[in-house]
This record gives structure tokens, sequence and C-alpha cells, in this order.
């Protein structure tokens, strides 16, 4: 089995739970919103307890977390950590490839296994699971459709934040 595939049915169910979920994450109107669906998606629809959005800080040098679940507070003793230049998550972000996570990964990690992916222009999206498992259940593919999915509304985000800005510009000039 390749880390991509899960048995017929449940792949199935699994690729349109997240079709179903995009509306949640199309739906967020603020960032911390956004972060926290995708939270919940992961764990809800992927099965993954130990996620967490990492986004770009304001001055793009660090990737800082925006939401995650209890369990990862206690894995980490409170915050997880922020992500800076020459660090393997960071990598991630800047190369737009994802990273596998676990016992028999690229990197060690709290999480048995998971997958660090690319939310391009935006951050990283880690997922991990608390259970050792056969290291082919790790669906990296799906979890890099979340994060895709992350991307274009963070996208969606901007730019409406954007249009609001120039609409009160606008107004104030007519005024």
């Amino acid at each position: 089995m390749t880390a991509d595939e899960v048995p017929g049915a449940d792949m199935d169910d699994r690729v349109r739970s997240l079709y179903t979920a995009t509306r949640e994450i199309m739906a967020a109107t603020t960032r911390a919103e956004l972060c926290r669906v995708v939270v919940d998606v992961s764990e809800r629809v992927l099965g993954y307890g130990l996620t967490g959005v990492h986004l770009r800080a304001g001055d793009g040098r660090e990737l800082v977390p925006m939401a995650y679940p209890p369990s990862v507070r206690e894995r980490f003793d409170g915050a997880p950590p922020t992500y800076v230049p020459d660090d393997e998550v960071y990598d991630v972000y800047e190369r737009e490839e994802p990273l596998r996570l676990g016992a028999v990964a690229d990197r060690p990690s709290p999480a048995h296994r998971g997958v660090v992916v690319p939310i391009p222009d935006h951050g990283v999206l880690i997922a991990g699971a608390e259970t050792p498992a056969d290291p082919g259940d790790v669906c990296p593919g799906l979890v890099g459709t979340l994060g895709g999915h992350a991307a274009v509304a963070l996208d969606w985000l901007e730019r409406e934040s954007r249009l609001n800005g120039l609409h009160e510009t606008t107004r104030q000039l007519i005024e």
C-alpha cells in the first residue's frame, strides 16, 4: 500500500467529507477562524489528533502557531514552537514540498506518524497522530489537499480585506 492509498470505501468517504468540509473552510471570515476550522477538519475528517496550522508572521521570517487542539499543547508542554529559517518545517513552507514525521520518517516528532504540508504562500499544516500505525496509513495527498484548500481560502480572505479597504477609501473620497 502506498502512502496515498487507504482501502477503497474509507478513502472515498474521506474524499467526500473533505470536499464537504471545504465549504466550512471557505465560510470562515478571519484567519484565526479559518485555521481553527482546518484543524477541526484534519481531526474529524482525516483522523489526525495532533494537528496545527502555522502561518507566516508579518515580517515573513517566522511561522507562528495559529491553531492547534489541546492534545498538541499537552505534547509540547504549552504552545507549539514558532518555526524559523533553517528549520525543516520552515523549509516545507519555502520549498513547498511535504515532510514526513515520526519514527520511520524524515524528522523525529512528538507524533508517531504524520506529515507537514505547505499552505502555499501562507505557512504549513502539520498533521500527526498519537498512536503508532503502519507508515502507509499517513495520507499526505489528503493532507496536502486540505493545505491547498486552506491556501485558497486565505487568498480569498486577503482579497476580500483589500476590497473592503478600497471600498472604504472610495466611500471616504465621495463624502
